[in-house]
């Protein structure tokens, strides 16, 4: 991409961004847009995760052009959940086709409480999923101790997997019964005591995921 696109690119989504519209970012973006690893794709689904970012509080600290021809976005999210967002967006034909967040691992949190039998099967099943997805995140884990303790955590009951802060089950929102209590999964694959496996690489792939309500 010549130099003088790139930079026209950059002072677009300069003024994208400075509006804070989802419309005003979508109209810098290819039809076939990906955002990470295709679990966002088309200009509809990838301006939908920026109004999410744009929800959670996002704010624009510097934007670059590297010497690959990239572009390079550093954002800081607003409290209460403060944190800083980099990712390298690949231009072409004067638009954005594709964007990938850099060097953030996601938080991985697994709740249990003593004594679960489906935590003590699932921890290791867990860590060889990773393992083969390539995602190096560590696992923290977080021993529920009593009822109290529940409520705190808004705990669904063991195991309960987060990424991110969010729930892997796509049916989580909303449930409110906290307690020491073995979980059951409504899957793909029938009722079980453990998440789909394709929740969880959805959770730790999808960025509309991360964008979401923490």
């Amino acid at each position: 991409m010549p130099a003088s696109d790139t930079s026209d690119l950059t002072a677009a989504l300069r003024a994208a961004l400075a509006a804070g519209t989802r419309d005003a970012f979508a109209a810098l973006l290819t039809a076939d847009v990906l955002w990470g690893n295709e679990s966002c794709s088309g200009r509809a689904e990838v301006s939908a995760c920026y109004a999410g970012l744009l929800a959670a509080g996002l704010r624009i600290a510097e934007l670059t052009e590297s010497d690959d021809g990239h572009l390079l976005l550093t954002l800081r999210m607003a409290a209460p959940d403060p944190a800083q967002l980099t990712f390298r967006l690949t231009p072409r034909d004067g638009l954005i086709a594709a964007i990938v967040e850099l060097g953030r691992p996601p938080r991985v949190e697994l709740l249990y409480f003593d004594g679960c039998p489906n935590h003590e099967t699932f921890l290791p099943h867990l860590r060889q999923l990773l393992a083969e997805h390539a995602v190096t995140a560590p696992i923290t884990l977080i021993r529920v101790e009593d009822d109290e303790d529940a409520r705190h955590h808004r705990f669904l009951g063991s195991p309960t997997l987060r990424v991110d802060g969010l729930d892997v089950d796509p049916g989580a929102a909303g449930r409110d019964t906290f307690g020491l209590q073995c979980r059951l999964y409504r899957t793909p694959d029938g009722t079980r005591g453990v998440p789909a496996d394709e929740w969880i690489l959805d959770a730790l792939g999808d960025p509309c995921h991360h964008a979401g309500d923490r």
